[in-house]
């Protein structure tokens, strides 16, 4: 054969009577061997470094080698899963041609020129400078939520110079108020690098980091991943703290919160609602509902003799929420800015269970319906017994009690897209907490205003559906619309992660960078924890398609995007068949 084809015929035979007989049978010509990797990731010295070439039209097993030059100093090449990974100890580029022998009868053999170009560690280390405060959150081994945060402190020079951290997971007792000792850091020309820090408790740990929003050379936020050998399967953010707010007095009025995590038993717990902050330490009331394995508290009220304390230096809270049962009371906040809090239970997990999330300063109040009078970008997450069902998309709010929808939905590998229309109660003037049914397959929400037409919601459905959503800015969109480059990251799982060989992929998360070119382009470089196996440097490009509506399609990649901001987007990702699709978000 010459090319490559399918070709379709009839044979006839004929015996040397007068019988004959004929068959339709057809050929299929693949092409001959292929390595489909025609580039390679950066590297940075001293980053941990991971990329894997591939080949298409082969027969297995295959057996890589390389058959000129050779790879960066401190990378090898597996042979038989084509993967490249080390530690580069040397700057530059790299050129080399990698060979693959595949096992058909004769065998094949192709090869293909790569190159891996190096760049000195720390190229970027101005960029991480000041006290960040960070949370993540996810499973460890056994499948038990677990979370940390804290505040570490980086030098602009490649040092971690001291923080603090809580951890708490359902599978162990509570560790708080855990002191920073030493770290380092380095990060890499494409504004991705590696974080690691070991603690009082003498554990280290290490995270991928990825940043953006820089002001002045100085990264303002970005994602986080756990990258290291500790069983935790965690991802969250990293914000600069601004330490002006490290008092009483700047915790000061209303506050709309949104938790999720898990109870004593390991059932899926989250708890929306609204407290008030005098700025002297105590908070005098506010209200709340919870939902827990599918039985709900609505309106619950928070005592108005909880009370806070304040850290001036590390920004560190401890608050009691008392009132707030099914959900812990006692917890840790970490102060970003006076308007943003990240928080932590720190009871037993073991009496209490364990939640986590963020807290938002309110604001425009007092709320009526014409706070929710525009189309918001809302992602929310549940749990199911076969894995996480995510979903994404628009609501439209029109100011007079109606809302329609346009949602992307990944019931645990089967995608579908759910429309309709419902209708919502006016906020609540004083705490913003309002009602909204969407009876076309989305549970009945209840949310907290935050501000107009941005809110944490939280569902009455036995899978417990929680998440957020924000204002989308004006349309309609095109492919312009998305002409930046920054950061993005995945949000933990709505349930413990299913494993291979029952799940069809690893459960995976990632934190990594972008490009999106304004012209329909994105190339992207993430860091990856495939349930433990950690990838570094992972790197791709497709095009994009941006409808009036702001739904952004990939020409490959398994996500689906919404903007909500020429500056800012939310993902869903959409493997079919992965029983473990997240959440997550992108950045300037």
């Amino acid at each position: 054969p010459t090319t490559s084809e399918k070709s379709t015929f009839t044979v006839q035979v004929a015996d040397s009577s007068t019988q004959t007989a004929t068959q339709q049978l057809s050929i299929t010509i693949e092409p001959p061997l292929t390595i489909t990797t025609t580039a390679l990731a950066d590297g940075t010295v001293n980053l941990p470094y991971n990329a894997t070439v591939e080949a298409a039209y082969a027969t297995l097993p295959l057996t890589w080698s390389i058959s000129s030059n050779t790879l960066p100093t401190g990378l090898n090449l597996d042979a038989s899963s084509g993967s490249i990974s080390g530690t580069p100890s040397v700057a530059g580029t790299s050129s080399f041609t990698v060979m693959v022998t595949d096992s058909s009868m004769p065998p094949q053999t192709t090869t293909q020129p790569l190159s891996i170009t190096i760049h000195a560690s720390g190229a970027n280390n101005t960029e991480l400078s000041g006290r960040y405060a960070f949370l993540l959150s996810g499973y460890d081994t056994h499948g038990n939520r677990v979370a940390v945060t804290g505040s570490f402190v980086a030098d602009g020079a490649g040092a971690i110079t001291g923080g603090v951290e809580d951890l708490n997971d359902t599978g162990a007792a509570p560790q708080s108020s855990l002191t920073i000792n030493s770290g380092t850091y380095a990060m890499g020309p494409d504004n991705r690098g590696i974080v690691t820090f070991t603690n009082s408790a003498g554990s280290t740990y290490t995270m991928a980091i990825a940043v953006g929003n820089l002001i002045g050379g100085t990264a303002q936020e970005g994602s986080a991943l756990e990258f290291d050998s500790s069983g935790y399967l965690m991802s969250g953010l990293i914000e600069l703290q601004k330490s002006a707010a490290f008092l009483k007095a700047a915790v000061a009025g209303g506050y709309a919160f949104g938790f999720t995590g898990s109870d004593m038993a390991g059932s899926r717990l989250a708890v929306a609602g609204q407290f008030t902050a005098d700025g002297l330490g105590g908070i005098t009331g506010g209200v709340f509902d919870a939902n827990d394995g599918g039985t709900l508290t609505a309106s619950g009220a928070i005592a108005n003799t909880s009370i806070y304390t304040v850290d001036t230096t590390t920004g560190r809270c401890t608050a009691t929420l008392n009132g707030i049962s099914p959900a812990p009371s006692d917890y840790v906040f970490y102060i970003v800015s006076a308007s943003k809090l990240l928080a932590l239970s720190i009871d037993a997990a073991s009496t209490s269970g364990v939640v986590e999330g963020e807290i938002d300063a309110q604001t425009g109040g007092p709320y009526s319906n014409s706070s929710l009078s525009a189309t918001v970008v809302m992602g929310v997450d549940t749990a199911t017994a076969s894995g996480s069902l995510v979903t994404l998309g628009a609501v439209t709010f029109d100011g007079s009690g109606n809302a329609s929808f346009s949602m992307d939905e990944n019931n645990a590998g089967t995608l579908a897209t759910v429309t309709g229309s419902g209708v919502y109660t006016a906020p609540d003037a004083a705490t913003g907490r309002f009602t909204l049914t969407l009876p076309q397959g989305i549970p009945s929400l209840t949310g907290y205003l935050a501000s107009a037409n941005q809110a944490f919601v939280l569902g009455a459905d036995s899978g417990v559906t929680a998440g957020t959503f924000q204002m989308q800015s004006a349309g309609p969109f095109m492919n312009s619309s998305l002409d930046v480059s920054g950061f993005f990251g995945d949000r933990a799982f709505a349930t413990a992660p299913v494993p291979p060989p029952y799940g069809v992929l690893p459960a995976t998360l990632n934190a990594g960078v972008f490009t999106f070119d304004g012209a329909g382009n994105l190339s992207i470089t993430s860091d990856r924890n495939m349930q433990g196996t950690l990838l570094s440097a992972q790197s791709s490009s497709t095009t994009y398609s941006v409808s009036s509506i702001g739904k952004v399609t990939l020409g490959s990649g398994p996500s689906v995007i919404y903007i909500v901001s020429p500056m800012k987007f939310a993902t869903m990702s959409t493997n079919p068949n992965d029983p473990n699709p997240t959440l997550g978000f992108g950045r300037q």
